[in-house]
């Protein structure tokens, strides 16, 4: 059986953005005390972790496409520029 609070750790600290995204579905978690995060991710069911980490995935991609853009001219190698923060 998965472990599921290991791969939550670093999450409920801090985003990998560095920014705590309103949308994040970990932004909430993240302003409890230390001992509330570690409680919320070890007493949630599998299912609920789950979705949380879907809902992460998701908002990763969401922000690391509004980051980058992606050129496909066909005289052109395929490029991608990476926006400054």
């Amino acid at each position: 059986m998965m472990d599921w609070s290991v791969r939550f750790y670093g999450l409920i600290f801090e985003c990998p953005f560095e920014e705590n995204d309103k949308n994040c579905p970990f932004h909430e978690i993240r302003k409890q005390p230390i001992e509330e995060r570690l409680r919320i991710i070890h007493e949630s069911s599998s299912l609920t972790l789950s979705d949380l980490e879907r809902r992460h995935v998701n908002c990763i991609s969401k922000r690391e496409r509004a980051r980058c853009t992606v050129t496909n001219d066909p005289f052109k190698v395929l490029s991608i520029e990476i926006k400054p923060k």
